[in-house]
């Protein structure tokens, strides 16, 4: 079983190849049933921002450059995409490093804006859609919530969120560098969460006149009336454009709202007025060919990096504090996951010793027939003992190597020459059905013992009984 992540995101890839593949609330769910149906997956949650759009998924029954290779093929069928068109974009990682990022992810630590508050809203969401549509399990689940509780650690005990900081706040900001905001006409396009946070930075950076507009006229006019300006009816929104100096849009169309011909006829009426569109959304709501038109000046989310920097200066020291409370949180989900990942080890190890014991007292019983039942009870007592006297040690070592594990991982130390509970699996040949149906065949070739009085039977059925090893060499003999 592999825990991995393939994604990407602003750090390397274009907003022109993420928003091909983001993935918005109207597709997720199936988005999700898509990439459940792949070969292996048992679990699966996709987080998909304006930044960004990663697939984190538990697979079984593969190594990790099939698995990875899976979820890539999922994005291109999905997303109608040839795979050679995002590939150099993508990152993949695995375990600790999958954990890790996610964690650093819901901590503000990997977005456009350091320590952008809104992520671990984002974080919860792609949580709460993946258990709606019934595609994540126990292993996902507590994972995305050690991240939550690694996203709010960071915002209680570091100033790394101070001030709130967004995306919607860098539009208003790269804004007041082109205008005088007081005196700037400004048009918001949609009202959802990001256009909120942005008009009531526009109002508190001295904008007095605004105009919104959203597909739900209701909704518009609620924020213009929350704002002191006015709603615009959505199809009338082209025209109104002959008014506007700045318009700041992020709607959750799947296409361009603004497109060439649509301000070709207004452009006439502005009468060679600079008109500024500030594009937030992920896919674009303005075409990109717009910036050709004389006049036009066209700035997507892409264009922040100069805004945000100016405001996330002097947060090192918090970064630096941000990043241990990302470990600490880290580390306690690795051993969570080692030792989940040990119990069902453990269970098939004790189980078939207890069948080996099994299989030999039914074959024992018959050829031992003179015995009473209280001293077969004591027969099947001491056998039980033994096999749990068997079981003791690689138990105990399997559990400590959980933890030893998760510790490794955590400090980038290097990997041991094998994984104790891998090797477990091989020694002992657990989660291999058909190897289980084999030893008992073993076990049921072993000569029968010829019966015995008084104290010799004890000694008959401890000559019976091979030790654990004779019968591991018995199954790779055969």
């Amino acid at each position: 079983m592999h825990l991995v992540l393939v994604g990407l995101s602003h750090h390397r890839a274009p907003i022109a190849v993420r928003e091909r593949i983001s993935c918005p609330e109207h597709k997720l769910n199936d988005a999700l049933a898509h990439l459940s149906g792949c070969p292996g997956v048992r679990e699966a949650i996709i987080l998909s921002t304006c930044n960004r759009m990663e697939v984190y998924a538990l697979i079984e029954g593969a190594d990790l450059g099939t698995a990875y290779a899976a979820i890539c093929r999922h994005l291109s069928s999905f997303h109608n995409i040839p795979e050679i068109q995002f590939d150099a974009f993508i990152y993949r990682k695995a375990e600790h490093d999958a954990v890790a990022h996610l964690l650093r992810v819901a901590s503000g630590l990997d977005s456009l804006v350091l320590g952008e508050a809104q992520i671990i809203g984002q974080v919860r969401t792609a949580l709460r859609s993946a258990h709606a549509a019934g595609v994540v399990g126990g292993t996902l689940s507590h994972l995305f919530q050690q991240a939550l509780n690694s996203g709010k650690r960071v915002q209680q005990e570091t100033g790394l969120s101070r001030g709130a900081f967004s995306i919607g706040h860098a539009a208003v900001d790269l804004a007041a560098r082109i205008f005088d905001l007081s005196e700037a006409t400004v048009m918001i396009l949609g009202a959802g969460k990001m256009s909120t946070l942005a008009a009531k930075h526009l109002v508190a950076s001295g904008v007095r006149y605004i105009m919104v507009a959203n597909r739900t006229h209701h909704k518009a006019v609620s924020m213009a009336a929350s704002l002191g300006g006015t709603a615009v009816d959505y199809d009338e929104f082209p025209q109104m454009l002959a008014k506007a100096d700045i318009v700041i849009a992020s709607t959750a169309a799947p296409h361009p709202v603004i497109r060439r011909d649509t301000l070709t006829p207004v452009l006439k009426k502005r009468r060679g007025r600079p008109l500024f569109l500030i594009d937030i959304a992920v896919p674009r709501d303005v075409d990109e060919d717009v910036a050709e038109l004389d006049n036009v000046f066209l700035y997507n989310i892409d264009h922040l990096q100069e805004a945000v920097a100016d405001r996330v200066r002097g947060r090192a020291t918090e970064a630096v504090e941000a990043e241990k409370i990302v470990g600490d949180e880290a580390l306690q989900f690795l051993n969570w996951y080692r030792a989940r990942e040990a119990a069902p080890i453990i269970k098939q190890l004790r189980g078939r010793l207890d069948d080996y014991a099994r299989k030999r007292l039914e074959i024992m019983r018959p050829g031992l027939s003179s015995l009473t039942e209280k001293e077969w009870s004591h027969i099947e007592l001491h056998i039980s003992s033994l096999m749990d006297e068997v079981a003791r040690e690689p138990i105990l070592r399997m559990k400590r190597a959980s933890k030893d594990a998760a510790v490794r991982l955590d400090s980038n130390a290097e990997q041991v020459r094998y994984d104790l509970l891998s090797a477990a699996r091989e020694i002992f040949g657990l989660g291999v059905e058909d190897q289980a149906s084999e030893s008992e065949s073993i076990v049921d070739s072993l000569p029968l013992p010829a019966p015995q009085n008084g104290t010799a039977h004890m000694n008959a059925v401890s000559h019976a009984i091979p030790p654990i090893v004779d019968l591991h060499k018995l199954e790779h003999r055969s």
